[in-house]
């Protein structure tokens, strides 16, 4: 019996996805996620909220794409025996680097997201301290009478710069493991269609 294999990518991200949904929505249900974005006065957070929610979103698309390859490798077989058929066996190893950098290269920008995410977040660290220091100086801090308001304003540059870092750290994980497998189906593809 012969079975038409797709690795099940679309379930394991469903699955995965699902899981990371279920945590977030615990968190939404302790009050966390509104804590989070209540503190960041720079808005950040939200920020890489939206981005990594499109993110996710072009995850699943490039899945159903690998998906469909897997299901059917012969496509991507046609496009490339016939040019090692023609060619010498010198060059077979070069048009496999071809396939092999064209099923890298569909997937390799939601790894570039994921990078971008975290990048973002620690941006936001230096924002948040920018933030927090910027209104502090010598006078106020000796002034007793003045010394709460400016522990205020640090604490909340400080709120932003940690929440910020919080987030990114967050989205990297989630897109960084949907990029994970998106990986592992873009491996299996090259297996199937190239024998390796």
């Amino acid at each position: 019996m012969i079975i038409n294999q797709t690795d099940g990518i679309l379930a394991r991200l469903s699955i995965t996805n699902i899981l990371w949904i279920a945590l977030l929505g615990a968190c939404w249900q302790q009050g966390w996620l509104q804590y989070i974005f209540n503190q960041d006065i720079s808005f950040i957070s939200h920020g890489i909220a939206v981005f990594s929610l499109m993110v996710v979103t072009l995850s699943f698309w490039k899945g159903f794409v690998l998906s469909v390859l897997l299901g059917n490798p012969s496509d991507l077989r046609d496009r490339y025996i016939d040019k090692m058929d023609s060619v010498g066996k010198d060059r077979r190893d070069g048009i496999k680097e071809i396939v092999k950098t064209e099923l890298v290269s569909y997937i390799s920008f939601i790894e570039y997201f994921a990078t971008t995410a975290l990048a973002v977040g620690v941006l936001g660290t230096v924002i948040g301290l920018i933030l927090g220091f910027q209104n502090v100086d010598a006078a106020s801090i000796s002034n007793v009478e003045n010394a709460g308001a400016t522990v205020a304003d640090v604490l909340k540059g400080l709120s932003v710069a940690f929440h910020t870092t919080l987030v990114g750290g967050i989205a990297n994980l989630w897109i960084r493991t949907n990029h994970f497998m998106l990986s592992q189906a873009s491996a299996k593809i090259y297996t199937k269609t190239l024998g390796g």
